[in-house]
């Protein structure tokens, strides 16, 4: 079958305007308001990065950068939206590994592709999670708990199924080679009050969510999944540091947005968020969450995914978690 001539013709004349057009967007950009999506709930990491960048990128970009949290099944709802928005860059996103990097083989479905359905433009922070246990439990280090894991049972609590407070712990037992029971809870604070309480053995949690028992002395801080230790807890070491082993677990986050954005806004996003990160008061901010700053470009970022993607995919199949 022959496509007609004048039908050619019209498909080049369309290529080509859409060539034409993405300088002509890039030059103006931003034209509108930017919606800055945070596809988890608010109070959270991913809330507290949105809105300590939208409120600065603001003031750069000279339009106003709205944070919208979208939430639902584990980030998917808010990330799938961003994936299906126009690439014109006034609705972007902010990536977290585990949206990106479990959540594809935990459900049945996700509304995006992570490696194809996205332009990545920066990486933002890396958060570490935390593993504490409750204050008077018999083991001070993570060699320790791992020996004591090998002669009785133990649990942990988590977030709930496929969080990265659940991996975090699938991982030490994979890598270990030891089986801590995994107890999913609804929101990391839950699962923490009962490490507290005695009712679980540890969890894995991000340093806001653990802080105050910590001061109060009811947990106490074993190991940081970060390969260094984190400047808001500097005696706590990371898990790299133990005899275990050579684990540890990246929560990055990132600014992301559709698929097809023009390489101007990807270039601009980039380079004001990286002058946004050396302001003295967001390194402070980042400090208080434990986090470590994740500059990250483009190409780096997409890497990134990738490794991390099929890092945790056997995990999460092993585990046998399952969303449908």
């Amino acid at each position: 079958m022959h496509t007609p001539r004048r039908t050619l013709l019209q498909a080049a004349c369309a290529t080509l305007a859409l060539a034409a057009a993405a300088p002509a967007l890039a030059q103006t950009w931003p034209s509108k308001p930017i919606v800055l999506v945070a596809a988890q709930a608010p109070g959270g990491a991913t809330d507290i990065l949105a809105r300590t960048v939208a409120e600065r990128l603001s003031q750069r970009l000279g339009q106003q950068v709205l944070v919208e949290n979208r939430v639902g099944a584990g980030g998917n709802i808010g990330t799938g939206q961003v994936a299906n928005a126009a690439p014109d860059g006034h609705t972007l996103l902010i990536g977290y590994v585990g949206t990106f990097a479990v959540n594809p083989s935990l459900y049945a479905s996700v509304p995006f592709d992570p490696i194809n359905s996205f332009t990545n433009i920066v990486g933002l922070a890396d958060v570490p999670l935390v593993l504490v246990v409750r204050a008077d439990f018999p083991v001070k280090t993570l060699d320790e708990l791992v020996a004591l894991a090998r002669t009785k049972p133990l649990t942990f609590g988590s977030a709930g199924n496929g969080t990265m407070n659940h991996m975090a712990g699938e991982l030490l037992n994979q890598h270990a080679k030891i089986k801590i029971t995994h107890i999913p809870y609804r929101g990391v604070a839950a699962s923490v009050t009962d490490v507290a309480g005695g009712t679980v053995d540890m969890a894995f949690a991000s340093t806001p969510s653990i802080v105050g028992l910590l001061k109060s002395g009811r947990l106490r801080a074993i190991a940081v999944t970060s390969p260094v230790r984190s400047k808001a807890l500097p005696d706590v070491p990371a898990m790299m540091e133990s005899k275990t082993g050579a684990i540890s677990v990246s929560t990055w986050y990132s600014i992301i947005g559709p698929k097809g954005l023009p390489p101007a806004v990807v270039t601009r996003v980039h380079s004001e968020v990286l002058k946004i990160f050396e302001m003295p008061e967001v390194r402070e901010r980042l400090d208080t969450l434990g986090a470590v700053p994740w500059n990250l470009g483009p190409e780096q970022l997409l890497a990134t995914i990738k490794e991390d993607v099929a890092r945790w995919t056997p995990i999460v199949k092993a585990t046998g978690a399952r969303i449908d």
